[in-house]
């Protein structure tokens, strides 16, 4: 998940190609169970990483096909507010699928970049390719761009991360009818307000992963020679 791959915040991008079959091989560690829920792709339940209704990570290899090209997301799944304020999130973008193909002998995995543009008057920007999305045509329906900047502009309650005394703290305790009757404040040492996650105070503030230094609701600049994505 992403905090473990090289401290980056959020996660690494995943690109996928259109129709491919996708196998993301997953280890879990430490205390906290984790799911990957791809948000958007709808796969199916055991591999669409929802607490309670899909398999946690120990070690797994989720599997799925997307079938519509944009951008999406995947997080945590699992106690996910607190989980998606530690960072467990990244992007993720599904491209046409010839987007990784070197027939062309240019451009590979590169730019131009194209990407999915559904409204019938897309022909006003240059390079659209209207059709059908049956016809077979990997780019139809599409619109070329040779820029590409991912703004994340996030907010994190430091709070949330220091209260647990431990990983399970804010987990709850399984009921008979999982998600109905699961009891919340077994963990909390009694106090009622401990699990209150809609008490919600940020104190850092971060574009991409990186802090923003000024007051909120302020236009400042960052650190000189910065490049947002790194990549």
């Amino acid at each position: 998940m992403p905090d473990a791959i090289d401290g980056t915040f959020p996660g690494p991008t995943i690109r996928v190609p259109r129709g491919v079959v996708f196998h993301a091989a997953v280890e879990g560690h430490g205390q906290a169970p984790h799911t990957i829920h791809w948000h958007g792709i709808e796969p199916t339940a055991i591999n669409d990483g929802v607490g309670h209704t899909s398999m946690e990570i120990g070690d797994y290899t989720y599997q799925w096909q997307p079938n519509h090209i944009g951008s999406y997301f995947y997080h945590c799944h699992r106690n996910t507010i607190q989980h998606f304020d530690f960072g467990l999130y990244g992007f993720l973008i599904i491209e046409p699928p010839d987007a990784y193909d070197p027939s062309d002998g240019k451009n590979v995995g590169g730019y131009p970049r194209r990407t999915a543009a559904n409204l019938s008057n897309f022909p006003k920007f240059p390079g659209f390719i209207g059709g059908n999305l049956e016809s077979g045509d990997p780019h139809a329906m599409t619109v070329p761009y040779d820029v590409e900047a991912l703004w994340v502009i996030d907010d994190i309650d430091s709070v949330w991360r220091d209260e647990a005394e431990h990983a399970h703290q804010t987990f709850p305790e399984h009921g008979d009818r999982p998600g109905v009757n699961d009891e919340f404040h077994t963990n909390d040492r009694g106090n009622e307000e401990f699990f209150a996650f809609h008490d919600y105070n940020p104190d850092y503030f971060v574009v991409t992963g990186i802090n923003f230094p000024g007051r909120v609701g302020s236009t400042v600049s960052i650190r000189h020679g910065l490049t947002i994505p790194a990549s």
